[in-house]
């Protein structure tokens, strides 16, 4: 029998309270999307060295892409069901020139989540 003082803390962990939090690299695809995958690949890396936990949609996206295309709408939705499980978003120099950082900036900001600039993480330490 759990003891009464502990039956209403016993189910109330929250595993956010426990794990570090995850963020999700907005980052620029298309135009020139070599660049842009090297780029978010360089940034990914850098945070990681950092010690943030992140989550680059076009690392995970952009082989699926390249072998099965489908609508910018499509990655859109999807991107957005796995921010909305993430703590933040870190949004590099120029993001404000791709509709999909656009796009993610927005929704991050309608559920409250955290917004850091990259520039600012990088410059700080």
């Amino acid at each position: 029998m759990v003891s009464p003082d502990l039956e209403d803390k016993q189910f109330k962990l929250n595993p956010r309270d426990i794990f570090p939090k995850i963020f999700y690299l907005c980052h620029p695809y298309t135009g020139n999307i070599s660049k842009n995958v090297y780029e978010s690949i360089v940034k990914t890396n850098k945070l990681l060295d950092l010690g943030y936990f992140i989550f680059n949609p076009i690392l995970h996206s952009h082989f699926l892409h390249a072998k099965n295309p489908r609508t910018d709408s499509f990655w859109y939705d999807f991107d957005l069901k796995i921010l909305e499980c993430l703590d933040g978003i870190i949004l590099p120099e120029g993001w404000e020139r791709s509709k999909g950082c656009r796009i993610e900036r927005e929704f991050a900001e309608s559920k409250n989540m955290e917004i850091l600039m990259y520039e600012d993480i990088v410059n700080e330490m």
